[in-house]
């Protein structure tokens, strides 16, 4: 992607003729020296600046994802808030269940899309997250409930509760959650398996008032009303495994 150019007698003059052009701050301003010549005895220096402010990412966002709502024929409105430097995407469609797809994987998918293309059109890191018509807010409701009724019955059952892989954004709401209600879990192991984050909380169960089996009942029927898979197994397996 290129970028807009400016020039100056001084790098310093540059940046100001930049900061006019695109209505920003110096703070606010990413820029690169492209060009800089010297003159002859001092005159007629320049320096040439190629430079970019966060309302050109925002615009870039905006181009990318109407495009492909023009590519697929769909209708959509898109609204971004810039939340220091990390750029909140809300999407309005009739068609969220195409963007969406099932349990999310479409729009995370999609998510993924967008962050990749502006990381590399404006060369670094840029974080975003797109929401359709409120499904993560509600998506964060759902799983914040679920994790604190979770956190609980490990609490009283002593007994681990393994959650299905889910992305960052989800697992960071969990964590925000647990910590807003003061909920301590002995402890969690996060890892990857086969591209797949996995979460498993750690709790003793010597105290339970319930048998294994019927807490993991009960948590296997949580998952199914939350739409989630939850498996509560005994550290006995673990170590019958390691003595075989």
């Amino acid at each position: 992607m290129e970028f807009a150019k400016f020039t100056g007698k001084t790098l310093d003059e540059a940046l100001n003729v930049a900061c006019n052009a695109k209505g920003c701050t110096k703070e606010e301003l990413h820029y690169e020296v492209t060009e800089e010549k010297s003159g002859f005895l001092g005159i007629g220096k320049t320096i040439e600046i190629e430079a970019y402010c966060p309302k050109d990412i925002e615009d870039f966002i905006k181009s990318y994802i109407q495009t492909y709502f023009d590519n697929a024929e769909l209708d959509g409105t898109v609204e971004i808030e810039n939340d220091h430097g990390f750029y909140r995407i809300t999407v309005n469609t009739k068609n969220n269940a195409i963007m969406i797809g099932k349990a999310g994987k479409s729009l995370q998918a999609y998510n993924r899309l967008v962050k990749a293309a502006v990381s590399a059109a404006f060369k670094k890191r840029i974080g975003l997250l797109i929401d359709v018509n409120g499904y993560k807010e509600e998506r964060y409701e759902k799983i914040c409930k679920m994790a604190v009724r979770v956190a609980k019955d490990v609490r009283r059952t002593k007994v681990d509760a393994v959650l299905d892989p889910m992305p960052a954004d989800e697992r960071k709401a969990i964590h925000n959650a647990l910590a807003e209600m003061n909920i301590n879990i002995i402890n969690i192991n996060q890892n990857i398996m086969q591209g797949f984050f996995n979460m498993v909380l750690i709790a003793d169960m010597s105290e339970a008032n319930v048998p294994i089996a019927e807490a993991g009942d009960k948590m296997a029927a949580l998952g199914e009303e939350i739409g989630v898979e939850i498996r509560l197994q005994s550290e006995e397996i673990f170590s019958a495994m390691h003595r075989i």
